[in-house]
């Protein structure tokens, strides 16, 4: 498959950079069975079965940019990509923390050197600078988290071509934003208001959380030719017995809410298959990991992980799966999600839920005059099964 097969024209007038007020407002293109229909986000509880589970990704976005100065006054950009050590432990640090980053001019910082934020309250310094690890350090007595707050600013998707504003603390945010860790929203999580929660609740469908950590590699762009030869960008998420209990004892369709929430479910199912194989850490997903022949339903994969975590206890799991046409997902039967930028690993992930029609879906969305990427508008995309 190449990569040209993926790209679209998306024109910049299309590409949203201020979200819909109020946020439930946005438009909602619902596809099934080959059919488009037209709808406000406000009606989703509407067009969902009464036994619907809907999964969502409750992971909250950090203020992941620091802007920090040098000695002779050079302005050095540091974005925080994730912790050396786990986050539920890195955010109630009070004097020091590693994190792993991507810096701007890198070239400026060099190994021996320390810069302090703007605000003269936190100090940097290289620990790798091969492997991008600093050192953050503080004396005021705050917890990681609270001094987060006060020096960080939320990091905008890039392709608004904007600065962040006060407003985005807010509005790139999902309302179930809850475990902090992420430097990217889940988007499709960021049209839900309270109302709609309500109405949900309200006809019996289920809300279901998961927390994967959304890197900045959900931004990387695919260059490579041949999709297959993309390297995809490994996340953290939650592997709890909980979650996975939850899953196997729902009757009824399952929506999985964002893309990042379908990688969480169609991982789930890779753990199985490597706790079946006797892999060590089955936790940690690979891109394109092989089954070596096993052959598991979603339900009995479910199963094996239950009693794997019922063994060795909830941890912190990574994935890097790479979800392309030709993959099998077996874990939902409908897809939330918005209208991702052409030719990249997500507008692929469409193309494996439902085939070519993503190309009739998106070119629909846009004689409709659907907005488009993290701020737009958003699909409620039934699988061709």
């Amino acid at each position: 498959m190449k990569l040209k097969e993926f790209q679209y024209n998306l024109p910049e007038n299309r590409i949203a950079k201020q979200p819909i007020s109020p946020r439930d407002h946005s438009k909602l293109l619902e596809f099934n069975n080959g059919e488009i229909l037209h709808h406000h986000f406000y009606e989703l509880s509407q067009l969902l079965p009464s036994n619907a589970q809907l999964v969502v990704n409750n992971a909250k976005v950090i203020p992941a940019r620091l802007s920090c100065i040098k000695e002779t006054g050079a302005i050095i950009e540091v974005f925080l990509l994730e912790p050396i050590e786990e986050y539920q432990q890195v955010f109630i640090r009070e004097n020091s923390v590693q994190w792993k980053v991507m810096v701007g001019n890198k070239k400026r910082w060099k190994a021996e050197q320390f810069i302090t934020t703007n605000d003269g309250t936190c100090q940097l310094k290289w620990i790798n600078r091969e492997q991008n690890i600093v050192e953050l350090n503080w004396t005021s007595g705050e917890s990681f988290s609270v001094l987060l707050d006060r020096i960080g600013n939320i990091p905008i998707p890039p392709y608004l071509n904007r600065e962040s504003k006060p407003e985005d603390e807010e509005n790139y945010q999902t309302t179930y934003a809850a475990i902090a860790g992420s430097v990217a929203a889940p988007t499709a999580g960021l049209h839900f208001t309270p109302a709609v929660l309500d109405s949900l609740k309200t006809d019996g469908i289920k809300l279901l959380k998961t927390t994967l950590h959304v890197g900045a590699g959900t931004f990387k762009p695919v260059v490579a030719e041949d999709i297959k030869d993309h390297q995809m960008h490994a996340e953290q998420f939650e592997l709890r017995l909980d979650f996975v209990e939850e899953l196997i004892t729902h009757i009824g369709p399952r929506v999985a809410v964002g893309t990042t929430s379908l990688r969480v479910l169609e991982s789930l199912y890779q753990i199985g298959v490597n706790i079946s194989n006797g892999i060590k850490n089955p936790q940690h997903v690979l891109q394109d990991q092989q089954s070596n022949g096993v052959e598991l339903n979603y339900l009995e994969s479910l199963k094996l992980v239950k009693k794997w975590l019922e063994q060795n206890g909830d941890c912190l799991a990574s994935t890097a799966i790479f979800i392309y046409p030709g993959k099998k997902v077996r874990s939902i039967d409908a897809i939330i999600t918005n209208f991702h930028q052409p030719g990249s690993s997500l507008v692929m992930l469409i193309s494996c839920l439902i085939g070519d029609e993503w190309r009739r879906v998106y070119r629909n969305a846009m004689e409709n005059e659907y907005r488009f990427l993290s701020y737009g508008d958003s699909s409620l995309l039934w699988l061709n099964n």
